[in-house]
């Protein structure tokens, strides 16, 4: 036979560890003031091209933008690459949390209209 331990009668239970709900990131200047109408491309304002788009940015830890793609195009790429541009550079994010609430990459999706100012 092999002797078994007494259970002890005095069991500690976990202490909870904090929780925190995943997140992605969140602006922190922004977006209203990331693209002006001093921002627009001179071609598209003598060719009178305007339009909307839709990007997505990859945004690191660090909350800085890492990447813009365009996901819907406004049919003009002298529009589409000033918007990624000028986001690319302006934007700044509180990063991500994951379940742990550490900071994390993630995505950030937008869209610019471009119209001609008066």
């Amino acid at each position: 036979l092999i002797p078994v331990p007494a259970p002890s009668p005095f069991v500690l239970a976990p202490s909870p560890s904090p929780s925190f709900s995943a997140a992605g990131p969140a602006p922190l200047n922004g977006p209203a003031g990331w693209i002006t109408n001093d921002d627009y491309p001179r071609i598209a304002l003598v060719r009178g091209w305007e339009g909307s788009l839709r990007y997505e940015l990859s945004v690191g830890a660090d909350g800085r933008v890492q990447d813009c793609r365009i996901t819907a195009g406004s049919g003009r790429a002298a529009l589409d690459d000033a918007a990624c541009k000028y986001v690319s550079r302006r934007a700044r994010f509180d990063p991500g949390m994951d379940a742990g609430g550490k900071a994390v990459a993630g995505t950030y999706q937008g869209s610019v209209t471009w119209q001609i100012p008066n």
